[in-house]
């Protein structure tokens, strides 16, 4: 799997999101890119990555990017 989200202005609700570290106050680049294996027919084991890339704003120096490693367990009921 893969997926690239484009933030043109700053988030003003990125610390209200517990799952992901995001600045606030710039644009910024996500990209995950992960697998999905199938262990069972109803569970699944996700080892994934996402990359946070911050831009420039408004003359303001970009803070410093961001990387995280997950592993996402799906059990399906």
């Amino acid at each position: 799997m893969a997926r690239w989200d484009h933030a043109f202005d700053g988030f003003p609700d990125a610390g209200k999101i517990p799952y992901i570290p995001l600045a606030n106050d710039t644009g910024f680049d996500l990209a995950i890119l992960g697998l999905d294996y199938a262990l069972h027919e109803r569970v699944n084991l996700i080892p994934n990555v996402e990359y946070v890339v911050y831009r420039d704003t408004d003359g303001s120096p970009a803070p410093d990017d961001d990387l995280l490693a997950r592993m996402t367990l799906y059990y399906q009921f």
